[in-house]
């Protein structure tokens, strides 16, 4: 080893070390950072975040306020000795908000619930509006439900695959109603069919009949208020067109003022004294503008009259040789009597004005032609808006199509042809119901007010960010905050925690809540509601020959008939089914009424009980459209991300239909978590097995149960594993029993974490199928198939196109187990307190049956499951206004969004301001 060489033998080897005195570079050198003890301050206080600065702020105002209050009142001599020494005021709203001036809106598919926190109940307004088109939409669209007429057989016009699934249900029912010890005639179906067939309508004259219907005229004229130019908002820019009366036909006025020598400006008085032609007039202005040139003024363009306004112009010389102009602001100025003159001079040539005539008789006078302001002339709508627009008739002249803004929970897209229209009809809608049913007439006084806005549980936000600027900048609200769906429905109900199941119109909602917050896993939202259980019921009793078979959704007045029957006739309790004799009333517009009577049997029941089989609704157009106008949301630092909130329950909702949908780290992080309780109840034949949870059962062949390693051997001492894993890849247990391809397929997107048909418990073979699932998804074949290799963006728009619709139980269980991931003591909670409201589960003994369902999915927690409605006993479909309303009064509230905050950081704010993850 060598040493250490001297400086001598450098230097006389020519190796010496020397420096110039330059540095190795020209850039500034930045001194590394101790990595063992460095701090940064940025975004970590709460003062650097404006949204939390703002609310601080505020904070400390109102608390400077109280004690200035609380001062003032100690130091005044009057002030009551109850309130010396005690806090001023006592009970002070959140940020002195008055819960008097808060407005609750709840939009829907269907109906708009809108109305002030301190309602007791809302007003409901059916969400769609009419607008001239030049054919209807029982015109524009083919007939609901869906049917080829033209075909001969009854199975051929409604399909064979729905037939052979309706009478498929139809033995089911019987036999279960044969084991429930009830009365089951082997003819019924016959006797409905037969009587149906033959049965005839009776015509009923439009004299005797007592209920008949108010119907919408479209060519009525809309009177103009007298004061619509000074209120913009009472006459409707769309339903009033601007002003008929044409040019020529409109009178011209001279109006001659005068104004006193010396006198005050605001005395001058005007009277009508000569009529000119309008072929005067440009002489006439001419002639005035001269004179104003000449006495040394000069009239721009834009000191010209228009031609809309009255304009009276009067000039007086003063003695010194000073012009003075001045302006008629009195109405009794102009020959017009005033409310507050008394009677004797409310005449426009009184005693009083003659004498003031004569006064300035010597002063200089100036006569002006003018023009009378234009008025409106009455003319017909063209948008009706809620009852008045499903009222229209069909055949009215001009023809009108109702458009609905909201379609499933989203914004319609199929029916618009641009995003503009779209967003115009939603906003259009909100701002007709603000001012007809709230009673605010002008756009401009919901300035004095606070909006309380509900969103689905899975919203998109690009729905919530356009809400957010509609609401600041058309409305402009005081402050904005929004609530989810589920946590308002725990607020109206008065529950803590709970599962909320929302059935509405056309989607069902299911989320768990626990401690005011949704939990993100739980979050499903079902394309399906009681619209669908209406066209299903149509449906079915068309197949049973229904006596009126031109029944058409699509037409107004056949969809409220068809509402109707399902509200009057349908249940789910079994003892009410039997061969039913049942009327009704047709009424069409410009028509006799028409009575029917038929007969049902189970249409009553089988067609609410699609919600457990929802193949047999009509899901062939709910995803039409989607994504034409509006594109998904991204990540605002990766492009290539999806930012809209995804839920495990959803994808696990999904993976049903179409397993791809699942990527291999999402899948196996559900495995682990049990969410994929029903991923085998989609595959036809193996749903009763594979969906009901039973107790575990054992497996020969599962050594990971029994807690053996990979390798079985005679030692208790396993062996070690050799570095970076395991060099075999260890082969999933083999599961024999129903559903066993699923399982031990290759093809699995994921494992499910079942054996033999029936879900695992928390831990155990679900834990190690998942670490199984974890490990293939970092190496192995997984890497080789070119589905795993598929970006955000592709997994997002695969999602897209699938349809979210499951049996309503197991998607309830699905959401439970997600929330609970693994905890049985939350488990038996969420179980124990499920709430339905909505009003698609109106139906009697909806919950009744639902309970039933969910016990025989899971016989261990019988005792445990217990489903009710409203614990208020409150209409389910107020559930959810009612708890936003009592949500918009707690004292304590920092989501408000104000316009300040919105007018620095846009829809950014709702990151700070929303009451869960945005």
């Amino acid at each position: 080893m060598v040493g250490k060489v001297s400086e001598r033998v450098l230097l006389r080897e020519g190796l010496e070390r020397t420096d110039n005195g330059m540095k190795p570079t020209s850039w500034p050198e930045v001194t590394p950072i101790n990595q063992k003890n460095y701090y940064t301050e940025y975004m970590k206080r709460d003062d650097q975040v404006l949204a939390l600065r703002v609310l601080n702020e505020a904070n400390r105002d109102r608390l400077v306020q109280n004690a200035k209050d609380r001062d003032r009142a100690l130091n005044r001599d009057d002030a009551p000795a109850e309130q010396q020494g005690t806090d001023f005021p006592l009970n002070m709203p959140s940020e002195g908000t008055d819960i008097s001036k808060v407005i609750v809106i709840h939009p829907g598919s269907q109906f708009l619930r809108i109305g002030f926190s301190t309602d007791v109940l809302p007003k409901t307004v059916p969400m769609c509006l009419a607008t001239k088109y030049q054919r209807t939409e029982s015109e524009e669209y083919e007939s609901l439900p869906r049917r080829q007429l033209e075909a001969q057989k009854i199975d051929q016009q409604y399909g064979e695959e729905w037939s052979k699934k309706y009478k498929k249900m139809s033995e089911d029912l019987k036999t279960d109603m044969r084991l429930n010890k009830r009365k089951v005639l082997p003819n019924s179906k016959e006797l409905v069919a037969n009587y149906n067939r033959r049965t005839d309508p009776e015509v009923i004259p439009t004299h005797n009949d007592p209920l008949q219907i108010d119907w919408t005229d479209v060519n009525t004229p809309v009177p103009v208020p007298e004061d619509a130019d000074a209120d913009e908002s009472l006459v409707d820019e769309e339903e009033v067109d601007e002003p008929i009366v044409e040019a020529g036909q409109e009178q011209p006025v001279v109006v001659e003022g005068t104004v006193e020598a010396g006198g005050d400006a605001g005395t001058a008085t005007a009277d009508v004294d000569v009529e000119m032609d309008d072929a005067e007039k440009p002489a006439k202005e001419s002639e005035v503008k001269a004179e104003s040139k000449t006495e040394g003024e000069t009239m721009t363009d834009e000191d010209k009259p228009a031609e809309d306004e009255i304009i009276v112009e009067t000039e007086a010389k003063a003695d010194n040789g000073e012009g003075k102009q001045a302006e008629t602001e009195n109405p009794q100025e102009n020959g017009q009597p005033s409310a507050e003159q008394p009677l004797d001079q409310r005449n426009g040539k009184s005693a009083g004005n003659g004498q003031k005539k004569e006064a300035g008789a010597g002063n200089g006078t100036k006569k002006r032609s003018i023009v009378p302001r234009k008025r409106a002339k009455p003319m017909p709508p063209t948008v009706f808006y809620g009852n008045e627009a499903q009222r229209i008739p069909d055949d009215s002249n001009p023809k009108f199509r109702l458009r609905w803004p909201m379609q499933h929970g989203w914004l319609n897209e199929d029916d618009y042809s641009s995003v503009s229209s779209l967003y115009s009809d939603f906003e259009a809608i909100l701002t007709h119901a603000i001012q007809t049913e709230l009673g605010l007439k002008k756009v401009s006084s919901c300035r004095q007010y606070s909006c309380v806005f509900v969103i689905p549980d899975l919203y998109d936000k690009a729905y919530v960010e356009t809400v957010l600027r509609m609401c600041m900048n058309w409305f402009e609200f005081n402050k904005v905050c929004f609530i989810q769906e589920s946590y308002s429905a725990t607020c109206g109900a008065g529950y803590s925690q709970g599962c909320v199941v929302d059935v509405g119109a056309q989607k069902t909602s299911i989320a768990c809540v626990e401690d005011g917050l949704v939990v993100e896993d739980s979050r499903i939202n079902l394309k399906y509601g009681g619209f669908d259980v209406t066209e299903t019921l149509t449906k079915m009793l068309l197949y049973d020959h229904f006596p009126y078979q031109e029944i058409n959704l699509q037409r107004r007045y056949d969809f409220l008939l068809a509402e109707e029957l399902k509200q009057k006739h349908c249940t789910m309790n079994q003892a009410d089914i039997s061969v039913q004799l049942y009327q009704f009333h047709l009424r069409v517009a410009n028509q006799p009424t028409h009575k029917y009577q038929f007969k049902t049997y189970d249409e009553v029941i089988l067609a609410p009980m699609s919600f457990y089989d929802p193949t047999m609704f009509d899901n062939s157009t709910k995803l039409r459209g989607r994504r034409k106008l509006i594109d998904r949301t991204y990540n605002a630092y990766d492009v290539d991300i999806p930012d809209d909130p995804v839920s495990a329950a959803q994808v696990a909702i999904l993976a049903l239909d179409r397993p791809s949908v699942m990527p291999p780290v999402l899948g196996a992080a559900s495995a682990a978590g049990s969410s994929l309780t029903a991923a085998n109840a989609g595959t036809p034949g193996a749903s009763n097995e594979v969906s009901t949870p039973s107790k575990e059962k054992s497996q020969p062949f599962n050594f990971f149960a029994r807690g053996i390693d990979a390798t079985p051997s005679t030692s208790k001492a396993p062996s070690p594993a050799p570095e970076g894993g395991a060099s075999t890849p260890v082969p999933p247990p083999y599961v024999f029993g129903a559903g066993r391809d699923a399982v031990n397929g290759a093809a699995s997107p994921a494992p499910s974490g079942r054996n033999g048909g029936t879900p695992a418990p928390s831990g155990g073979a679900a834990g190690v199928a998942g670490s199984q699932g974890q490990n293939q998804a970092g190496g192995g074949l997984l890497q080789l198939d070119p589905l795993f290799h598929r970006s955000a963006k592709d997994i997002a728009i695969e999602r897209d196109s699938v349809l979210p619709i499951a049996p309503l139980d197991i998607a309830i269980m699905t959401s439970i187990q997600n929330a609970a991931k693994g905890d049985e003591r939350k488990l038996k909670d969420y179980l124990g307190s499920v709430m339905v409201v909505g009003g698609g589960a109106k139906i009697p003994h909806f919950t009744t049956y639902l309970e039933e369902r969910l016990r025989a999915r899971r016989l261990d927690l019988v005792d445990r499951i217990l489903v009710s409605r409203s614990a208020r006993d409150m209409d389910e479909q107020v559930v959810v206004w009612k708890g936003a309303s009592v949500f918009a009064k707690l004292t304590t509230n920092d989501s408000w969004i104000t316009p300040y905050e919105y007018a620095y950081l846009g829809p950014r704010i709702l990151h700070h301001k929303v009451l869960w993850q945005w």
